[in-house]
């Protein structure tokens, strides 16, 4: 992020974030870690149904920059990428 490689999407909360992966099945396991908050790091982030996880408001939740470690699991192999969200005051 330090070198701007990576731009937030930037966007209030409240709603649930669903994952896309283009490949021709399912995967068989999906995790979502919380990388860096602004007062949390690396915890694992509950799922809220199939490859969808909950966006909190802010407030209560704080704003500011949240990095996301996306990872979807294949027998073939696994797929992971960073989501980068800007969390701003109030609700989508």
């Amino acid at each position: 992020m330090k070198s701007g490689y990576l731009t937030p999407y930037r966007t209030a909360g409240g709603y649930d974030v669903k994952i896309n992966f283009h490949a021709n099945s399912q995967p068989k396991s999906f995790n979502v870690q919380l990388m860096q908050g602004p007062t949390a790091k690396g915890l694992t982030v509950d799922a809220s149904g199939p490859q969808t996880f909950h966006l909190g408001v802010s407030p209560p939740a704080a704003a500011g920059l949240y990095l996301y470690s996306v990872t979807g699991t294949w027998a073939e192999g696994d797929v992971s990428f960073y989501l980068t969200i800007q969390l701003i005051p109030g609700i989508a």
